[in-house]
């Protein structure tokens, strides 16, 4: 049977900077037909970008949303520094355009 946690997670490559209509509805900053979206924005400030289109283009299009009885205790961007990349050539490739973001999360007060 289904037991609701009371914590509702969304979470991935949105195609949308945080300045996207879409996006300030779902965070509550934009309203649509009367109604807003109640999710948070687990950005850390320190990590402004997800994306970087192999070094040609640096967004933040991914994105970890919460609404529900949660805190986060710790948001990061993960492997900057150490991802994997491999000169082919004059072309530098990696295992993905876009950096895993990660959230420690807890349940009600932390």
């Amino acid at each position: 049977s289904y037991h609701s946690t009371g914590i509702n997670i969304l979470m991935g490559d949105l195609n949308m900077e945080p300045d996207a209509p879409a996006i300030q509805f779902l965070i509550g900053r934009r309203q649509h037909r009367g109604t807003t979206g109640n999710w948070r924005d687990l950005h850390n400030p320190g990590d402004p970008h997800t994306f970087n289109a192999m070094g040609n283009e640096r967004k933040r299009i991914d994105f970890i949303l919460i609404s529900g009885d949660a805190e986060a205790l710790q948001t990061e961007v993960l492997g900057k520094e150490r991802i994997r990349v491999q000169q082919h050539s004059t072309r530098t490739t990696a295992s993905s355009d876009h950096w895993p973001v990660m959230s420690t999360l807890c349940k009600g007060k932390c």
